[in-house]
């Protein structure tokens, strides 16, 4: 008797969104993401390079929503963010832009 590979890959909801803050606001980058069978790893990218978490920056993943919260934002934060979810069976990503405008 053979037994199959059973699960899912993730699957992706609802893309990123586009989000502009003034800076020393708070931003959140939402996307919806199924995280599939075994479930998904989330990975955040900022400009391609894999976003190391802190105080400022968190990433959150609870019931299919994946966020990532940016407080305090700097004009150094603006760019292209993606948000990856990854398991044995598939990957999905999506993307968005964060502009930060300058108070002054």
């Amino acid at each position: 008797m053979h037994s199959l590979a059973v699960g899912a890959p993730p699957k992706l909801v609802e893309e990123l969104s586009d989000v502009t803050v003034n800076s020393s606001q708070k931003a959140c980058l939402k996307c919806m993401i199924t995280a599939g069978d075994p479930k998904a790893k989330t990975t955040w990218y900022f400009n391609d390079k894999e976003i190391r978490l802190n105080k400022r920056i968190k990433a959150t993943y609870e019931n299919d929503e994946a966020v990532l919260t940016v407080s305090d934002a700097e004009l150094k934060d603006a760019g292209w963010y993606r948000c990856e979810a990854t398991n044995k069976l598939g990957r999905v990503e999506t993307q968005c832009t964060l502009t930060v405008y300058s108070e002054y």
